[in-house]
């Protein structure tokens, strides 16, 4: 049997304990950091569906603005009213060459088909059974996923109307196909794949990748009817962290599904860079541990040795040498020492630990805590663009518990719409009309927060702005001299265009009177939307006496008349019945001259 010296014992024992801690601290810090990445993976899949979520209603919203602009149109709408299917659909092919759309639908008023570009042999089918299309029907709009021929659209759909007759239905789509998705991978810094429960229509994958998804989703049970699923999905060998969530039609069927997915094998590069680092770190610390264990060892065991050495001198008869042991010899100050020393190194590295994974933790929460200000600073800066002036105020005063409850408030409203619009787009091309509505609005801007207003809703060819102060007056006073220098405005810029295009007139209703001001809240099946506006009679008053308006008039109602009176002249014209409202209305024109002022 071999015998091992006490040494040599103490060095193995305490060379195999700190190898033990060594291997086990490396192993504990690679499940940690491989956890975290899959954590930091998913989270950037869940930050793409967001991206890619509002990538899809700010297509929705697009299409339904050409959709409804297309709907007012007077000769598309002439050519729908012949129902002649050669008619309608070479107007169709016109319009859609202007929207640079590849789904352009008409039907008649019975849902049968007029004219498909890009399928003109099935006129006359009958496809009034499609959801978005029956609803067109019955005067509402939708925007939803189409399906066709195993290709996928994103469709806008609004009724055609004459007056209040319907007389069919058009219906817009954005085809989904490989720029769409290379498009969405730069925003999302993910590979995105869309597929029909036949094939993938859509990925930023070669055929290879299409097919290899196409095989492991589509086969066995619809992925459609499970909802959102994270899968390790393997692609050209490389495993990839995928996204899997299903694309719904307007009965929030299944049509499909899209895939988001990031690379795991990218994101543990970090992992094995880390890794290498602490193989060498250990490597040396087990180096070091060896040799601090064998020094360790020999000065534990050289006072034993020295005891050894008195007892077998003793037993060989040399009585001359004198070995004293007390409690306080070499051997009791060497354990007592070396117990102090453990309490004290213990003690030290127990603290040393909780200050580093105090430290880290503290770190991280800051990390998390910089990437949330980061985030909500982002939000703010692109969404404070589209926000009200009224609804900002709200926030900041009580950001915790903001009041967007709707109240009554005294406020004056203002309407103003460009005479003439639909005549202008239908003489000159939709970038010109879209140059000259935003280069007369933007005029506006200065003029209407300089008297406080807050322009609350926008049309393609109108605004609507509210006015609120504590003194009545001002309020009513600030909205008249916002339209009249909104006129002064369309004068200078009627002049400065003069010989390239015609001028522009702009017809303005204002009304004071208390309101309910606040929040309203549509809901659907696709979201919910929030729009801040003031509703009620005066609201509807300002509306009607913008309409009412001509030649670009400024009129005004009868309590907003008595507020500004004696500061801005204005005349009665009259008492006029306006479309739903029950009583006459007194009616005022504001008679303050305008002249075109030099543009700044």
């Amino acid at each position: 049997m071999i015998r091992f010296r006490l040494q040599t014992k103490l060095f193995l024992l305490v060379s195999a304990l700190v190898l033990v801690l060594i291997l086990s601290t490396l192993l504990v810090v690679n499940l940690w950091v491989t956890r975290q990445m899959y954590r930091n993976v998913e989270s950037d899949l869940q930050g793409a569906q967001s991206v890619f979520a509002e990538f899809q209603r700010t297509r929705y919203a697009s299409l339904l603005a050409i959709c409804r602009l297309l709907g007012k149109d007077f000769a598309l709408r002439t050519a729908v009213a012949t129902y002649d299917p050669g008619t309608v659909l070479s107007a169709a092919m016109t319009f859609q060459a202007r929207v640079n759309s590849q789904l352009f639908l008409i039907t008649d008023a019975a849902g049968r088909v007029l004219a498909r570009t890009d399928r003109p042999e099935i006129a006359g089918e009958d496809v009034s059974g499609l959801p978005a299309i029956r609803a067109a029907l019955q005067g509402k709009e939708s925007t939803t996923n189409w399906v066709l021929m195993e290709t996928l659209y994103q469709v806008a759909t609004v009724p055609l109307k004459a007056g209040s007759d319907i007389l069919g239905t058009l219906s817009i789509g954005f085809l989904i196909d490989d720029a769409v998705t290379r498009e969405l991978k730069k925003a999302t810094r993910s590979e995105i794949t869309f597929l029909t429960f036949s094939r993938a229509v859509a990925s930023t994958w070669q055929e290879q990748g299409k097919r290899t998804l196409a095989h492991l989703l589509l086969s066995g049970q619809p992925q459609g009817e499970k909802g959102e699923e994270l899968r390790l999905i393997t692609v050209h060998g490389e495993d990839y962290l995928s996204l899997i969530a299903p694309i719904r039609g307007s009965r929030n069927e299944p049509l499909g599904l899209y895939v988001l997915q990031r690379s795991v094998d990218e994101a543990l590069g970090f992992l094995r860079t880390l890794q290498k680092a602490l193989i060498l770190i250990g490597a040396s610390g087990v180096g070091i541990a060896l040799i601090i264990s064998f020094v360790m060892a020999r000065s534990i065991t050289a006072p034993v040795q020295k005891l050894v050495a008195g007892t077998t001198a003793v037993s060989a008869g040399n009585y001359d040498l004198r070995i004293v042991v007390r409690s306080q010899d070499e051997i009791g100050i060497l354990a007592d020492s070396y117990n102090r020393m453990a309490q004290a190194l213990q003690e030290k590295t127990e603290a040393l630990q909780a200050a580093y994974e105090d430290l880290r933790q503290k770190n991280v929460e800051l990390e998390s805590t910089l990437q949330k200000v980061r985030l909500l600073e982002n939000i703010k800066t692109h969404l404070g663009k589209f926000v009200p002036e009224a609804v900002k105020r709200i926030i900041e005063t009580t950001p915790e518990a903001p009041d967007l409850e709707k109240h009554d408030r005294d406020v004056s409203v203002l309407f103003l719409d460009i005479a003439g619009y639909t005549h202008l787009s239908e003489t000159i091309d939709l970038e010109k009309v879209n140059y000259l509505v935003e280069h007369y609005f933007s005029s506006f801007l200065d003029d209407i927060y300089r008297h406080n207003g807050d322009i609350n809703e926008t049309a393609g060819d109108g605004l609507m702005i509210i006015f609120q102060d504590g003194d009545r007056r001002r309020h009513a006073l600030n909205a008249v001299q916002t339209a009249v220098a909104i006129q002064q405005k369309v004068a200078s810029i009627n002049q400065s265009l003069q010989g390239r295009y015609q001028p522009l007139l702009v017809n303005i209703g204002i009304n004071s009177g208390s309101a309910a001001v606040g929040s309203t809240r549509f809901e659907g099946i696709t979201g919910t939307r929030w729009t801040f506006t003031a509703s009620g009679p005066v609201t509807n008053i300002a509306a009607r006496l913008g309409e009412l308006a001509t030649q670009g008039e400024i009129l005004i109602g009868e309590e907003t008349a008595r507020r500004v009176q004696g500061v801005v002249p204005v005349r009665e014209i009259g008492k006029h019945h306006l479309k739903n409202v029950s009583e006459p209305v007194t009616v005022y024109r504001v008679e303050v001259a305008v002249s075109a002022q030099p543009l700044r």
